[in-house]
């Protein structure tokens, strides 16, 4: 009879698959982005960045108390994501879900938009994508190398 180990129960792994769910997601919302290069007056988005130490409190320690709302329109406990609402009847519909509950936030543009308004500069979109699929590729080599170093260690060679 074997043990199963859990690996979300080690912290390394923990850590770096909440940092791959926001990876993923980042790169959703870069992708939405893109997609909406011709809707007037749309400004890119992207995530709040995801804050290391907060990461690490929440998982050294077990929250005990439960949230509350004190109005019907803020966003409880169990939301999975943001409320978007389109301010524009030419404008994407983002759903909520496909963004894993991270913060969405407006991108002003840096320097230029185009004479319908929209503020997506294309280049930088890209630019952004590849820095986020190099830093996605980057926290999946980590996981599984030290997946390869348990395996060693249990005297696996698969």
């Amino acid at each position: 009879m074997g043990y199963k180990m859990n690996l979300q129960d080690i912290g390394l792994f923990k850590i770096a698959g909440q940092q791959l769910n926001w990876l993923s997601a980042r790169q959703a919302v870069l992708a939405q982005n893109i997609a909406n290069v011709n809707t007037p007056e749309y400004l890119p988005k992207d995530l709040d960045k995801l804050d290391f130490s907060r990461v690490l409190k929440a998982n050294n320690k077990v929250l005990t108390s439960s949230l509350s709302t004190s109005n019907s329109s803020h966003l409880g406990s169990s939301s999975r994501g943001v409320s978007l609402i389109k301010t524009h009847p030419m404008h994407i519909g983002i759903p909520s879900s496909s963004f894993g509950g991270y913060v969405v936030h407006s991108v002003k543009p840096s320097y230029e938009t185009s004479l319908d308004g929209n503020g997506v500069i294309v280049e930088e979109e890209i630019a952004k994508m590849d820095s986020t699929r190099s830093n996605y590729d980057l926290v999946a080599s980590i996981y599984q190398k030290n997946i390869g170093l348990i395996n060693l260690a249990l005297g696996n060679n698969n």
